[in-house]
């Protein structure tokens, strides 16, 4: 019975200011409404300040516990509402040292969620909010890396056709080539005489006598040596 007393002492406390509040107006003690009306207030109790709003309830003072370092509860922030039901928030920390007492040293959560408090204002994502735009820039860049690739292809083949047009110039076909009859020394000297005699100047027998070597070889390209 004893644990119940201060609760008992409270109630007590308040039925007879609001008894003495509705004599001084002259209003009867019968009347429960009227009573009602005269409840709004604050008492002294033996557990503390006893707020009662306008219908006669209690009004109570809410507490934030935490756990700090030690992993025990501690005390973070006191709520107090008045008869008006107007909140009053009291912190019992130094409000310096709110990162490392109430969030352990982690970052301090925002006002207002990334998403609301209903989850259904999250930022659009990036390439969803600009889709149009970003496929447009990657098709835009695709077709330039195209286009460098397909000039660097062109310049190279160019460069490879001119490199065999210069070396068209010089080169032979081998079926143009005809090599010497190698004659005797007494054959190359009448060819030689008879060659003077019939066409000055004509040098196709001029390699008849030159042997070949395991190092050069030689060949006629039409009438010239």
């Amino acid at each position: 019975m004893a644990q119940y007393a201060p609760q008992l002492h409270d109630a007590m406390i308040v039925y007879a200011n609001v008894v003495n509040r509705t004599l001084a107006a002259n209003e009867s003690i019968r009347d429960g409404s009227k009573m009602f009306n005269m409840t709004k207030g604050i008492y002294r109790g033996a557990l503390g300040d006893v707020v009662e709003a306008w219908d006669g309830s209690r009004i109570p003072n809410f507490i934030l516990t935490g756990v700090g370092d030690t992993n025990e509860p501690q005390q973070l922030i006191l709520i107090q509402l008045d008869t008006d039901v107007n909140a009053t928030l009291v912190p019992l920390y130094n409000i310096a040292q709110e990162q490392q007492v109430v969030w352990n040293g982690r970052a301090t959560p925002t006002t207002v969620p990334a998403c609301g408090y209903t989850g259904s204002e999250c930022p659009i994502p990036f390439f969803e909010a600009y889709r149009i735009y970003v496929i447009v820039g990657i098709c835009i860049a695709a077709l330039l890396i195209l286009a460098v690739i397909a000039v660097i292809l062109i310049a190279l083949r160019e460069r490879e056709n001119e490199k065999n047009r210069q070396d068209a110039l010089w080169k032979i076909a081998f079926h143009k080539l005809r090599k010497p009859v190698h004659k005797t020394r007494s054959q190359s000297f009448t060819s030689a005489i008879s060659g003077v005699s019939g066409r000055s100047g004509d040098q196709s027998a001029i390699l008849d006598w030159k042997t070949e070597t395991d190092k050069m070889c030689y060949f006629y390209y039409g009438n010239e040596p």
